[in-house]
């Protein structure tokens, strides 16, 4: 039986090492961020997902995600849509004033309803129907 050389158990390490750190580096996506109960916002292209393999449930804030803002359980969104619809996204859209204006998203975490998209005004009525009033707060 032949013995290891003890440098080859230490160049072994050290590739292992090697490889884990750059698995890590190419794996790691800083324009990721979790937004809590698997709600997730992605930089590039800017959008927020949800979906969830076990009941189907997917919920999709499609490009371009200006801004997000979340409390408790819920996510307020702020978008300027994309010129067309997303090729991440199959469903389509309607946008009331067209794609060059802002518009409004409004989830609840935890029952994954989705209210969108929507001028302004009509997120503050939302959010005075649900009694959120603190997150109108937010957003100003």
């Amino acid at each position: 039986m032949t013995k290891r050389k003890p440098y080859n158990n230490i160049a072994m390490g050290a590739y292992l090492v090697f490889v884990v750190v750059i698995n890590e580096l190419c794996t790691f996506n800083p324009d990721e961020v979790p937004l809590g109960k698997g709600f997730t916002y992605f930089g590039s292209p800017s959008h927020i997902s949800y979906w969830n393999m076990d009941d189907s449930t997917i919920v999709f804030i499609p490009p371009n995600v200006l801004s997000y803002i979340t409390i408790g359980n819920y996510i307020i969104v702020k978008q300027q849509p994309d010129q067309y619809d997303s090729a991440i996204d199959p469903k389509f859209y309607v946008y009331p004033l067209g794609r060059d204006t802002v518009y409004y998203w409004f989830i609840d975490k935890h029952t994954k309803e989705t209210s969108g998209p929507m001028l302004y005004s009509d997120l503050k009525l939302l959010l005075r129907e649900k009694h959120q009033e603190i997150l109108l707060q937010s957003l100003n």
